[in-house]
């Protein structure tokens, strides 16, 4: 059953929008950011969201109506009730299979959190769908004879998914029929303003944390210095580099390092930390609630937030860090390398281990100038990332894509063009029924034509 909101007290009409998302206690950044999101946006449009979730936190239902929905059973009538649907899709299949489809079948504003997007519609058709076929002509049909040859490879798991990401990304199925993008990562704008028809917005990453506790006992700037790493822990967080750069480093007795959250093989991180005798150094304690990482931030001199090849994200893992006033080592590519160089300790690839252990050393010699470095960036966090400044600037991104939704579904040049392509691809499609994205190409069509 839907949640219910206080009756509102404005008088003239509001915007009304579906939003689709996971929410805590989901564990993904994207619902963090959808909960802290929805107390600003909320003071310019009405907001329900729809998730595929039973359980929630109650505390969200203060300022937007919570729908849980069944994708086999959709009340697609439903979605005609708001004046625009916004779809938050990143590459966990686990929480956004469902919300891609839906955005297929009813176009809408899409958020994307990642710009790189083969880990998730690889998970799809290969470990969810079981869907050869689809997938590698959707990669021949996005990438020509290279992309259906090396999609062979990567179903046959000769090829990882980190590689195909990179070179691959499939972003163009993600917003397949969409109305428009929002993006965190200027890089990300501009590719794919220069590769897609569909408007694309920028807005920095948001995030609120005045739900946090503020009563935290101060860091002491002593050894052992603490480092910490934390999220969701693949290889591309540079694991095993900032291991290495570890195991050398003549200072290491003065550090500590803490990683917190899901790893993706935790029996080989600890044969790693064994091997290279680093136990006392380096702690893995596993996923722990946001108040425990609160405390850990708050205590912890340096964060380590390195991670190659990145999928186009902005991170909120670099927000978390910023908060907390703590300067932090990154890798000098994509979002990361845009950052001011006055907020961040740039790791460059190609001498990454070596840019490891000097940063660390240069912060053995001198941990106060880190120090400021942190407050240069929670100054940053202050001034471009905060929730009431991404409200005001999505809802004339709203807006336009409404304008721009009621002009195709009025516009008679328009229909007639769609009914057009309806008649020259449905023999095409009744003779290769193979992708997905022509098939909704026609419902989006239909769609057009009778609203």
């Amino acid at each position: 059953m839907p949640t219910q909101l206080p009756t509102i007290k404005h008088d003239s009409y509001r915007l009304k929008i579906n939003w689709f998302s996971p929410i805590p206690p989901a564990p993904t950044g994207i619902a963090d950011y959808t909960a802290r999101l929805m107390k600003d946006l909320s003071e310019f449009v009405e907001v329900t969201i729809w998730t595929e979730q039973e359980v929630y936190e109650p505390e969200i239902t203060r300022y937007v109506v919570v729908r849980t929905y069944d994708f086999s059973c959709f009340p697609w009538s439903e979605l005609h009730e708001a004046d625009l649907n916004i779809y938050n899709i990143g590459n966990n299949a686990d929480f956004h299979t469902n919300i891609w489809q839906v955005s297929q079948q009813f176009p809408g504003l899409v958020v994307l959190h990642d710009a790189k997007l083969h880990h998730l519609f690889g998970a799809i058709y290969r470990d969810k769908w079981n869907e050869p076929k689809i997938y590698i002509q959707l990669m021949s049909y996005y990438y020509g004879e290279i992309g259906k040859k090396l999609a062979e490879s990567f179903w046959n798991g000769q090829i990882s998914t980190e590689w195909m990401s990179e070179n691959f990304p499939l972003t163009e199925l993600a917003i397949a029929g969409s109305l428009g993008v929002i993006v965190h990562n200027p890089e990300v704008e501009h590719n794919l303003q220069q590769k897609s028809q569909i408007p694309v917005h920028y807005l920095p990453l948001c995030y609120n944390f005045t739900y946090l506790p503020g009563s935290v006992a101060p860091r002491t700037l002593e050894p052992p210095y603490k480092l910490i790493t934390f999220g969701h822990l693949s290889l591309n967080r540079r694991i095993d580099q900032v291991l290495k750069a570890l195991q050398t480093l003549p200072q290491r007795q003065d550090f500590h390092w803490d990683i917190y959250g899901t790893v993706w093989d935790k029996k080989y991180l600890q044969k790693q930390i064994c091997t290279l005798g680093l136990q006392n150094q380096v702690s893995v304690h596993g996923f722990v609630p946001n108040n425990v990482l609160h405390e850990a931030l708050s205590q912890a001199h340096l964060a380590i937030n390195l991670r190659y090849p990145s999928m186009g994200e902005a991170s909120l893992s670099q927000l978390w860090i910023w908060y907390h006033a703590l300067p932090s080592l990154v890798t000098d590519i994509s979002w990361y390398h845009y950052l001011p160089s006055d907020t961040v300790a740039k790791v460059r690839l190609e001498c990454e281990v070596q840019d490891i252990q000097t940063y660390l050393q240069n912060f053995h010699a001198n941990p106060d100038a880190f120090t400021e470095m942190g407050l240069r960036g929670k100054a940053l966090l202050e001034k471009q990332h905060l929730p009431s400044a991404y409200a005001k600037q999505l809802v004339p991104i709203i807006s336009t894509t409404m304008t721009l939704s009621y002009r195709l579904s009025s516009n008679p040049i328009v229909r007639n063009y769609f009914a057009k392509k309806v008649g020259e691809e449905f023999p095409e499609i009744s003779e290769n029924l193979w992708l997905d994205s022509a098939c909704i190409g026609i419902t989006q069509s239909i769609r057009f034509i009778t609203s």
